[in-house]
């Protein structure tokens, strides 16, 4: 007698329940793929994985907490095993190469077709990656720019930064002063100003402004 396949277990992270809920739906009635888990922030999505190990997450580039390039690059580090699916509204070459590098194994539109999105999952859940054509086209005739992706996270600046100067790099991003900063994270306002110079040190920056561009093409900004 056959033995019947397992289920590859998904985990489903967006900021909108509604969202989840749809995408739950989507999958209740597939043989191939069993929902386990959802979340709603960055850092219950990384625990969450790293719990459960699941074979699939789909993930919203724009979750609260933390930013889902890192998301991603903290999840392959907690699961390997685990094939990350992007959705995103943005297309931008950056941010395909950026999730490249962290180690997503594929990307999607949020505006996708219901069956598009069920596509995407089932070929990351048999192992492959999948792009869709916005993306593939990017992936597929990047010449110098993505190969960039494939090369040592040292060489992008934002690597280089401590998990605290992340933090302030996020809230500094999302407009937050630095009085608010330092109550944000219970550290004096001095202690954030230095923190402020070293990340703008450490990525070549000189602007503010450059600082929130370099964020939004990450998918940082939410």
């Amino acid at each position: 007698m056959a033995t019947e396949a397992k289920a590859a277990e998904l985990v489903i992270a967006d900021p909108h329940p509604i969202v989840r809920y749809g995408l739950i739906q989507l999958f209740r009635d597939q043989d191939n793929i069993k929902v386990v888990a959802e979340s709603g922030d960055g850092e219950e999505t990384v625990r969450l994985c790293e719990e459960l190990k699941p074979d699939l997450l789909i993930l919203d580039i724009a979750m609260p907490s933390m930013s889902g390039i890192e998301i991603v690059r903290q999840v392959k580090e907690v699961s390997p095993q685990t094939h990350v699916l992007v959705l995103s509204i943005q297309h931008q070459r950056e941010l395909i190469s950026f999730l490249m590098q962290s180690g997503a194994d594929g990307f999607i539109a949020k505006d996708a077709s219901i069956g598009r999105i069920s596509e995407a999952a089932t070929a990351l859940a048999e192992g492959y990656g999948y792009f869709d054509p916005g993306a593939a086209q990017i992936v597929t005739g990047r010449s110098e720019n993505v190969p960039a992706a494939r090369r040592r996270r040292s060489e992008d600046p934002y690597e280089r930064l401590t998990a605290r100067e992340r933090q302030v790099f996020q809230l500094v991003a999302q407009g937050r002063t630095t009085r608010e900063i330092a109550e944000m994270l219970d550290i004096r306002q001095k202690t954030v100003e230095n923190h402020r110079l070293r990340i703008m040190r450490k990525m070549k920056l000189h602007r503010t402004a450059e600082l929130i561009r370099y964020a939004a093409l990450r998918g940082m900004l939410t």
